[in-house]
């Protein structure tokens, strides 16, 4: 076993388990209690006719009363009011069994089941498009990342369906937040499978078939995210901000069961590495994806890689059966994975030029840095592609130009890392919070634009969006002596709901002032993004000159929103990491 590491240190596990006091018991009696007054509450809210403003672009209309078997004013047509699709909603749900259950959960259960279905259809489309697209290069491409988005897409309703069936009241609230993440990721994917194309250019014959038959499936998906965010949102409203909350209301009465796990952790400042990987042929394996593919897959006790001072040229993927691995370096500028695939040089879709790819729920990363090295000219090159949920990096740093870290989907946390890229250089629709971390723009192209984000929210129910907080945003010394030639924004909104908050961070003087770029001159959904900042401090923090589709946060109440507790349920998983965080302001 190398250096870098105190021997002895106790290995933590993943996730933590907490003892509890008599009182504690008794107040976890009492949510019992009060969490099947909320099941109650919830069915008579279903149960009542509810209006709601429905989207320029939703369907219109009402669906029909008779549809399915279900008559007028039952709950199903009263949840499917509620969705941004209610026809799509009535006619696929409404010959299912059980369409008219008057049980919230039966009707949030078969709405995901109907998405399930209509995922698992698209899949055997994309399965066939990928087998008749041989002689095309681009299209073979493009259908090989969709049928991966589309089996990690049911990956994640599976996991929702799981949930569902397995329903614990003691954690109300924490699993209405995982099935709204869990969906949100669902719909990700499936709108990553439709990104491929474009990416690979190959948007018309069998392929803009495909795409017009995949609209639907994203009605499904939509529909069902809707009526899980429903449900949590009646539940919190019913419970406000005292009863089962892991974010705001994460109170002293509360501490007394979580604190024995912070100090515990705390004082676990070192970490017994069960394996090590040395280039030098001194560890137990010379290739990174080696000692990940030997790692146990679906564990829940953490499993640590050290990974040895020196540069790994290979590609990495934690594939999403290998949870609660941790990747530990000798160091941000010691330890290094480096990969050089692009779009346009490798002829893949972004999400493969990932030198170092994380799908996997529960990941860790510390101390080690991550590069794609194939320069701006080949456009899209991804370092780091992170899609597992409750994944943390601390100490990392990620190099690239356009789109190096690519947040893609489920809930994620970065610590005191560095990131520096050119073109949307930070972009996805995880719901991400990155936390004094250091982000750099460099130089591109010649006379290229820079744009710090590209957020990918497509859904308004979609819990996603990043959200810098402490953070330096500036350039590198390079860009610094060219910033004349380099305009640099803040981010673009790369989707129609996207969504991004720089929250007491501070701005350098590289800062455009208009703070945000429009997205190729588009228009169309300035009035549904969320571009937002809250003081910010540094040469580039001036707000009078901002563009006006962008926000000013008037209150520290609603830039809570966007912090570590409240985004990213941290008090939840944050502790188990071991990584030192502000939860709030």
């Amino acid at each position: 076993m190398a250096g870098g590491f105190n021997g002895g240190a106790p290995k933590y596990d993943a996730p933590p388990y907490y003892t509890q006091n008599n009182s504690s018991k008794r107040r976890r009696w009492c949510i019992v209690l009060t969490a099947v007054i909320v099941l109650v509450v919830i069915i008579c809210a279903i149960a009542i006719p509810v209006s709601m403003k429905k989207n320029k672009d939703d369907d219109k209309g009402n669906a029909s009363a008779d549809n399915g078997g279900t008559g007028s004013g039952s709950s199903l047509e009263r949840a499917c009011n509620q969705t941004r699709y209610p026809e799509v909603c009535m006619t696929s749900l409404g010959q299912l069994p059980n369409a008219n259950t008057s049980n919230p959960r039966d009707l949030v259960r078969i709405a995901v089941f109907a998405a399930s279905a209509g995922v698992s259809q698209e899949l055997d489309r994309a399965q066939a498009l990928l087998k008749d697209a041989s002689k095309d290069p681009n299209l073979s491409a493009a259908a090989s990342d969709c049928v991966d988005n589309l089996v990690d897409s049911l990956a994640e309703i599976n996991e929702t369906l799981d949930r569902l069936n397995d329903w614990d009241l003691l954690k109300l609230k924490e699993q209405l937040g995982d099935l709204q993440t869990w969906m949100s990721s669902a719909l990700t994917l499936q709108q990553t499978c439709h990104d491929d194309f474009v990416d690979m250019n190959v948007t018309t014959g069998p392929a803009a078939e495909f795409l017009s038959k995949g609209e639907y499936t994203e009605k499904l998906l939509s529909n069902a995210l809707a009526m899980v965010n429903t449900l949590k949102t009646i539940t919190n409203d019913f419970l406000g901000r005292r009863l089962l909350s892991e974010s705001q209301t994460f109170t002293k009465e509360s501490e007394d069961w979580v604190s024995p796990l912070r100090k515990l952790l705390q004082s676990t400042s070192t970490v017994v590495p069960d394996v090590t990987v040395a280039l030098d042929g001194s560890g137990d394996y010379t290739s990174i994806q080696k000692a990940v593919d030997d790692a146990p897959q679906k564990s829940d006790t953490r499993y640590v890689i050290y990974i040895k001072a020196g540069v790994y040229k290979e590609y990495v993927e934690v594939k999403k059966n290998f949870w609660n691995i941790m990747f530990i370096g000798d160091g941000q500028n010691k330890s290094i994975i480096s990969g050089n695939k692009s779009v346009v040089g490798s002829g893949v879709t972004t999400s493969k030029t990932g030198t170092l790819t994380v799908m996997a729920k529960g990941f860790i990363g510390r101390d080690f840095a991550v590069e794609n090295t194939a320069g701006a000219i080949n456009h899209q090159a991804v370092a780091l592609r992170a899609a597992g949920d409750l994944s943390a990096f601390w100490r990392c740093t990620f190099l690239g130009f356009q789109d190096t870290l690519y947040t893609h989907t489920n809930r994620q946390f970065y610590k005191d890392c560095t990131v520096v890229g050119t073109v949307d250089f930070i972009f996805g629709n995880a719901a991400v919070v990155l936390q004094t971390c250091t982000v750099l723009a460099t130089v591109g192209n010649p006379g290229q634009q820079n744009t710090f984000t590209a957020q990918g929210r497509t859904d308004p129910n979609q819990n996603t969006g990043i959200s810098f907080q402490g953070c330096t945003i500036d350039a590198t010394a390079t860009l610094k002596a060219e910033a004349a030639e380099h305009a640099t924004y803040l981010g673009r909104p790369w989707k129609p709901y996207s969504v991004t908050v720089f929250l007491q961070s501070t701005l350098g003087s590289i800062i455009h002032p208009d703070g945000w770029l429009l997205w190729n001159g588009e228009t169309q959904h300035l009035d549904t993004i969320y571009y937002a900042e809250y003081m910010n401090s540094g040469p580039g923090a001036g707000v009078s000159k901002r563009v006006p589709w962008s926000y000013q946060i008037a209150n520290v109440k609603d830039a809570r929103k966007f912090t570590a507790n409240d985004f990213l349920s941290a008090p939840t998983w944050l502790p188990s990491t071991n990584i030192q965080y502000t939860g709030s302001i």
